[in-house]
């Protein structure tokens, strides 16, 4: 195997996102981004007949795959809690959607950007901490 090739399969190319969430007592959530396979899995999931995408299926779908316990590093959700998760605070729930949906490369911002083959930075006005990993 080549050594561009080695390098590229061993990078270590998950982005972390830490997140307050006021709602739940200043709990923090580490979001992290989805792999391609589960990004792509997600986005059948959630689409419609008329290929456009069902809010309702993949907001949960995304803050289930994204959320991580910043202390153990395990799976905070299991696809088991959606039915409870979903009966939380929707500010809750649009602060950790909104910052996975930026660090899965989902961001409308992003999502302009690779309709028009540019690369940009998505940027909001999430409020985050860097986790100390």
């Amino acid at each position: 195997m080549s050594s561009l090739l080695e390098t590229i399969r061993n990078a270590d190319d998950t982005e972390k996102l830490l997140v307050e969430v006021p709602e739940w007592g200043g709990v923090k959530v580490e979001l992290r981004s989805m792999s391609a396979a589960a990004r792509m899995k997600l986005l059948k999931d959630a689409g419609t007949l008329d290929g456009e995408t069902d809010a309702a299926k993949m907001y949960p779908s995304m803050i289930i795959a994204t959320a991580f316990d910043p202390d153990t590093g395990e799976r905070l959700f299991s696809p088991d809690d959606e039915g409870w998760l979903m009966e939380k605070s929707m500010t809750a729930l649009d602060r950790l959607g909104t910052a996975a949906m930026q660090v899965s490369g989902l961001a409308p911002e992003a999502v302009e950007a690779g309709k028009d083959g540019s690369s940009t930075e998505a940027t909001s006005d999430i409020s985050t901490t860097s986790p100390s990993v």
